[in-house]
C-alpha cells in the first residue's frame, strides 16, 4: 500500500475500534471489512477479536456484533497489549464486562508492565482469579501509591514499601529470604486491627519452638498464649499462623519467609482472599493503607493517594 493508503487504513481501523467501544454498528462493520480486505486472515481475526471485546465492553450483546468471531472469544497476549496500553478507560462497567475475556497467562505474556488500564482490569479480576501463593518482598515499593504491575512475567501488587507477588505455584516465584519474625503482641495487634481470625500460632526462639492450635476456633486473644510467650522469653517470635480468610478458607502465613498460601499443594484462593488476609497480617499496614487495600481488592473507587504511606528507607 502507498503511504496515503496506509494512513487511510490505520484511520479506518482506529475509527472502528472507537466505534466498537461505543457499540456503534455501521463504522465497526466498515472497519472489519477493511481488515478482511487489507490484512492476512490471522491479523484480521486477531483485530476482530479485539474489536469484539471492545464491543462487549460497551454493553452490546455479542449476537449483535457485525463480524465473524466466536461468542466466547478470549483476548490473546497481543490483543491485551493493545487494550491495556491504549488511552485510559475509566468506565468500571466496561472492565467488569471485559474481565471474563481475560486470563492470567495472556496477561503475563502481553509485555505490559504498568499501565493505567491494568488497574481497573485487576479490580474486576481480584474476586474471580485464583492463586496458590503470594510472597512479599521489601524495599521495592511504589513510592507512595498502590499499583498492579507485571514484573518479569509475574503479577504483582506494589505497596508503599514492598511488592506482593502472586502465583499459581510456589515454583513460579523466587526463593524467599528469611526475615526477622514479629512478636506475639504485634501479630495479635495486626489481626485485631484488621479483623483477622487466627486458629493456630507457632512461636519460636533461637533454640525452642511451640505450636498453639485452637482446632478451628479464634485463638488470637487466648490468655494461654500469654503464658507460652512468657515461658519462651524475650526472644520469642511468631514464625507462622493459620488465618481464616473472609471466604472462610484457611491460609497459612509464614512470617519468616513472608509467604502465604492455603494448605494443600493444589489449593487455590481468589486474589481478594489471599492478599486481603496475608498482607495485613504479614506487614505492619497502617489503617489508611488498609482502606486503600480493601478498595483495591473489593472493587469500587480507590481513595485519594494521600492515604498512602510514604516510602520507608531500606534497612
Amino acid at each position: 500500500m502507498r503511504q496515503d493508503q496506509v494512513e487511510q487504513f490505520l484511520a479506518s481501523v482506529d475509527l472502528g475500534v472507537g466505534a466498537a467501544r461505543e457499540g456503534r454498528e455501521a463504522p465497526t462493520r466498515a472497519a472489519l471489512t477493511t481488515l478482511s480486505r487489507r490484512t492476512t486472515p490471522g491479523v484480521a481475526h486477531r483485530l476482530a477479536t479485539f474489536m469484539a471485546a471492545m464491543w462487549q465492553g460497551s454493553g452490546r450483546s455479542m449476537t449483535d456484533f457485525p463480524g465473524d468471531v466466536p461468542l466466547r472469544s478470549s483476548l490473546d497476549a497481543t490483543s491485551l497489549n493493545l487494550l491495556l496500553s491504549s488511552e485510559e478507560i475509566e468506565d468500571e462497567d466496561f472492565w467488569r464486562r471485559i474481565q471474563p475475556l481475560v486470563d492470567i497467562k495472556p496477561l503475563l505474556d502481553s509485555g505490559i508492565t504498568d499501565t493505567e488500564n491494568l488497574q481497573p482490569l485487576m479490580r474486576s479480576a481480584v474476586g474471580v482469579w485464583k492463586a496458590h501463593v503470594c510472597m512479599v518482598v521489601e524495599g521495592r515499593g511504589a513510592g507512595g501509591g498502590w499499583r498492579w504491575t507485571v514484573d518479569r512475567g509475574r503479577l504483582a501488587l506494589r505497596g508503599p514499601n514492598f511488592v506482593a507477588y502472586i502465583a499459581g505455584s510456589r515454583k513460579d516465584l523466587d526463593f524467599p529470604e528469611e526475615r526477622e519474625v514479629p512478636l506475639l503482641a504485634e501479630v495479635r495487634e495486626r489481626a485485631n486491627r484488621h479483623g483477622i481470625t487466627l486458629t493456630s500460632i507457632r512461636m519460636m526462639t533461637p533454640n525452642r519452638s511451640i505450636g498453639y492450635d485452637s482446632r478451628g476456633e479464634d485463638a488470637t486473644n487466648d490468655p494461654q498464649l500469654d503464658g507460652i510467650s512468657e515461658a519462651l522469653g524475650p526472644e520469642e517470635g511468631v514464625v507462622e499462623a493459620l488465618a481464616v480468610t473472609p471466604g472462610g478458607y484457611a491460609l497459612r502465613c509464614n512470617f519468616s519467609t513472608q509467604t502465604a498460601g492455603p494448605p494443600g499443594a493444589r489449593a487455590l484462593l481468589i486474589y481478594a482472599d489471599l492478599l486481603g488476609t496475608a498482607l495485613p497480617l504479614l506487614r505492619p499496614i497502617r489503617e489508611g493503607d488498609g482502606v486503600v487495600l480493601r478498595s483495591l481488592l473489593g472493587g469500587g473507587p480507590v481513595p485519594p493517594v494521600q492515604w498512602s504511606q510514604p516510602t520507608l528507607p531500606e534497612a
